[in-house]
């Protein structure tokens, strides 16, 4: 009967020394680094007076549209458009205001992608994603706050900009 009894004590001793080890081996200690050949980060244009954003001189004359343009033509365009908008509402805009201003702004309606700006509980969204396609590339925007940011990164192999779904733009 004692032996029978330390053969369980071992047994479930073994048992638990084999469950830490095997938990031990799904956590990280440490970051790890990024492959040396990992493709560069896309450049990003930050908003003014934001950590890492241009110094703006008011002298200087505002982006314009390229009508045929490529993305990067643009995508300084596109930033400046959107952050004119977050300025004049002074807050985050709505994702409908963003869609409305790329659009009256000169952008192809059914190029845009734009996220939702609030959750399905009806909670605000921390970020609006925005994207528009032209040809092979996509501008891709970021809304945080009143602060907008702007690469210029490939199209996805779904022929789309962003993953996921949009918010109605119609």
């Amino acid at each position: 009967m004692l032996r029978r009894s330390a053969s369980r004590t071992a047994l479930a001793g073994a048992f638990i020394a084999v469950a830490a080890l095997i938990t031990a081996g799904c956590t990280s200690s440490a970051p790890t680094d990024p492959p040396s050949t990992a493709a560069p980060l896309p450049t990003s244009t930050a908003s003014p007076g934001e950590p890492g954003g241009p110094d703006v001189d008011p002298s200087e004359p505002a982006p314009e549209f390229v009508e045929g343009g490529s993305a990067a033509d643009n995508a300084p365009f596109a930033r400046f458009v959107v952050q004119q908008g977050a300025d004049a509402v002074g807050e985050r805009p709505s994702s409908a205001q963003v869609a409305e201003a790329l659009i009256a702004a000169g952008f192809d309606r059914a190029a845009l992608e734009v996220t939702a700006d609030q959750t399905p509980l009806g909670l605000a969204t921390d970020v609006i994603s925005f994207a528009v396609r032209i040809d092979d590339d996509c501008i891709i925007g970021e809304v945080r706050g009143s602060s907008v940011t702007t690469s210029v990164v490939p199209v996805l192999a779904t022929g789309r900009c962003l993953v996921g779904t949009d918010a109605s733009i119609d």
